[in-house]
């Protein structure tokens, strides 16, 4: 944990949105860093994160061969964010949730 401060990864899988996201977690007095999605979670827990976002991806979760997150990640027992407005990487599709498309917006 750099300096003592609290630290939020943010896992980049490719959009070009990341260094934005960190840059906001920043903006609130945060320590952010961007680690790739190819990174063990033995590694990003080893940086005691107080959270992890994910930064999507530009591919869909349902593309083939779309990246998955880091195999025990939500098991992890740290909070996690998924950013699916941004791009398509949604927890609730790997930890197996149907997800649905809205058919109206109020």
């Amino acid at each position: 944990m750099p300096g003592g401060f609290d630290t939020v990864l943010v896992v980049d899988f490719g959009a070009q949105y990341a260094q934005l996201i960190a840059r906001r977690v920043r903006e609130c007095h945060v320590y952010s860093e961007i680690v790739p999605s190819t990174m063990p979670v033995q590694e990003m827990l080893a940086k005691r994160p107080k959270a992890i976002i994910l930064s999507g991806g530009p591919s869909s979760v349902y593309a083939d061969g779309a990246p998955p997150a880091p195999a025990g990640l939500f098991d992890a027992g740290v909070p996690v964010l998924g950013l699916p407005g941004l791009s398509s990487r949604n927890p609730g599709h790997e930890l197996g949730l149907r997800i649905l498309q809205p058919t109206r917006f109020d």
